[in-house]
Parts: structure tokens; sequence; C-alpha cells
């Protein structure tokens, strides 16, 4: 009897041992995911996004044709020397000039752009910079010193035959007045060797024979004038007078002509036609004057007649 009570009595659970339900393991197991997760994501955050492969930057293909361009116009002429030539016959004491600047454009990892721009006292501004970046330090400075030599030539500080100086030109002497004992065949014959022109040279250039043009006929030698817009090595612009009231407006405007000696060359021919024309109708009517002289002797002496 005592075993059987005994046996129907349940055994006390001890104290250490605690019963969790389900429920609270699910939560309690979410948790401890959740903070794991978290901790993989700052430990990505810190070591940042995974190693990718470096493109390098590739040379900007007008900039390529730009300094090709440029190569080309330049040729295998000195420039550096001619500036320097120049301005050995138009010494500037006191001051380094012309003088230059060099600078590098890292447009690629290993692969250096140069630049020079350089300064000479007949201008204000600088020649060459950035407009054209070369592979050399030497092709940057002949680009700088030819566009100097380009501006010195269009604004009549240099001549545009190849020279570093202007030819003295000789004062051209004026047909004397005829007498009345002189010959209409003989004033002719002086008429036309005074106003003949000596003999060119068959590769002197159209620009060289503006400047004498214009001494002969006395005008102020003519400005070129070119668009900035317009980038080397193409070239637009046209040649004016300036303030001379005797001659207006614009002579030979020409459009993106390539090369800055062939443009000047286009504008220069439309100078000569001009000009020549006018010297032209200067001598036709002073040998018109002369014949109506000849035509009508003693006419202004009348009390000869008496």
């Amino acid at each position: 009897m005592a075993q059987d009570q005994a046996e129907g009595v349940a055994t006390p659970i001890p104290a250490e041992i605690q019963i969790e339900s389900i429920e609270a393991w699910e939560d309690r197991e979410r948790e401890r995911q959740e903070e794991e997760s978290e901790k993989k994501i700052l430990a990505q955050r810190l070591k940042g996004p995974p190693a990718t492969k470096k493109l390098k930057p590739t040379l900007d293909l007008d900039a390529l044709a730009a300094e090709q361009a440029a190569l080309e116009e330049m040729s295998t002429t000195n420039w550096v020397g001619k500036l320097q030539e120049y301005r050995n016959v138009n010494p500037d004491t006191g001051v380094v000039d012309p003088a230059y600047t060099e600078s590098e454009s890292p447009v690629a990892p290993g692969n250096p752009r140069f630049s020079v721009a350089v300064a000479i006292k007949e201008s204000s501004q600088w020649f060459g910079g950035e407009s054209v970046l070369f592979r050399g330090k030497k092709d940057a400075k002949k680009y700088a010193a030819k566009q100097a030599i380009d501006w010195l030539i269009a604004n009549n500080h240099m001549p545009g035959d190849g020279t570093v100086k202007f030819r003295k030109l000789q004062q051209p002497q004026l047909p004397s007045k005829p007498t009345t004992s002189a010959s209409p065949a003989s004033f002719t014959s002086t008429s036309v060797s005074e106003s003949s022109e000596p003999a060119k040279d068959k590769t002197e250039s159209l620009a060289s024979q503006v400047n004498p043009l214009c001494h002969r006929l006395g005008f102020n030698t003519p400005q070129y004038w070119w668009n900035p817009d317009v980038k080397p090595p193409f070239y637009s612009g046209y040649a004016h007078f300036g303030n001379d009231p005797r001659i207006e407006g614009k002579i030979g405007v020409i459009k993106n002509v390539y090369g800055s000696k062939t443009a000047k060359e286009e504008i220069a021919k439309e100078l000569v036609s001009f000009l020549k024309d006018i010297e032209r109708q200067r001598l036709e009517g002073h040998e018109d004057e002369v014949r109506k002289r000849k035509r009508e002797p003693g006419s202004s002496h009348p009390e000869q007649l008496v």
C-alpha cells in the first residue's frame, strides 16, 4: 500500500533546469541570425568594394588630329631659329625676348603631352599655349614660335617672303613736267619708262608685293584681321586700311582657308589686284591730261596770238 502511494507521487524538477517554449527559442534564434548578418555587412563596408580593373584614359582623337595638322603645317622649317633671327635684327634691350614658358598635361599615365607659350614685345598676347598639345617639347616650342611669326607677318612687323627684315624701298621718281619743245613721242617714252615696274622674281609672294604698291600709291600698309573663332590650322579673315578715308571696307574676305601662309596669300591676291587697278587709273588720268595739253599748245597764253 505504501509502495503504491510512493509510485503515484510526481518527482520534483530541479531548480537549475528551465523549460523553454518553442516560440521563445525561435525568437532567440532569429535575433542571433540577424546579429550575425549585421556583422557581415559591417565587415564588408569596412573592407571596401571589390577591386576592379582600372581602364587607362585614352587621348582625344580631335587632339591627335590637331597635333598632326600642326606638324604638317610647320613642316621642317626652324621656326624657333627664325623668330630669334627676327629678334636679333629688331632687338629689345633689357628684356628676355622671345620668352618661352613650358607646361605638361598628364593626359594618360606614361604618355604626357606638352605645350609651350611664347611672348614677344610687339604684342600683349601669348602665342601657342594649350590649344594644341604635342608629344615632344621641341614640337610644342616650334608651334608657339610659328604662331608668333604668323602674327608678326599679319601685322606688318615682318615680311611674308621668308626674310626677317623689310628691304629698303627706293623712292620712285615722278616724271618731270614736259617743256613746250618736247615731242609727244619723247614724253610718252619717258612716262612709260618711269612707271614700268622692275622685273619680279617668279617666286616672290603676293603678300610681299602689297607694301611696295602701298608706298608707291601713298597709302598706309593694310592690316590683316583674323577671326578668333576659327582655330588653326584654318583661318578666316580680311584686310583693311584702318582709318584711311580713301579706302573703306573689307578687302579679300576669306573663310576657312587651310594654313596661315595660304590664307594670307589669298587676301594679298585681292589686295594686289585692287592696288594695281588704282595705279593704272592714276597713270591713265595723268597721261590723258598730258595729251590734252599737247593738243592745245599756247591756249593758256592768248596774248601771244595778238
